[in-house]
């Protein structure tokens, strides 16, 4: 799950002892897939979300109201195919509020940031 191991968790996890118990919080460690760097993407604008907490209500909100659309792995845009697969959901509900990401989730995750395990409710890993 996620692309790691068990000894990856422990080793960015060091008060963390097996087995790992559901409900545990831990932090997953970054990766590149076959070693490959991750793509360079241009991203119109970007915004602290953490610095603009007007922006989660909607966010949330538009994310709600869409739960039940159904999903296709690697879904056309979705006012046209009216479907979304993972990464395009998070494009949609964030462009939608302003907040331009790259469309794959591997280029989303390349465009984040490294965050703390205090997470919001806007907030989301990879």
């Amino acid at each position: 799950m996620l692309n790691t191991t068990v000894k990856q968790l422990l080793s960015v996890n060091k008060n963390l002892k097996e087995p790992i118990t559901p409900g545990t919080k831990v932090r997953i460690p970054t990766i590149r897939f076959n070693n490959a760097p991750l793509p360079n993407h241009h991203v119109k604008k970007r915004v602290k979300i953490k610095q603009n907490q007007e922006l989660a209500p909607a966010i949330i909100a538009l994310g709600r109201q869409l739960r039940g659309t159904p999903y296709m792995f690697g879904a056309d845009p979705y006012p046209q195919s009216k479907k979304f697969d993972c990464s395009s959901y998070i494009q949609y509900i964030f462009g939608r509020n302003g907040v331009a990401l790259p469309r794959t989730s591997r280029a989303q995750a390349g465009a984040g940031r490294n965050i703390n395990l205090n997470l919001a409710p806007i907030e989301f890993i990879f």
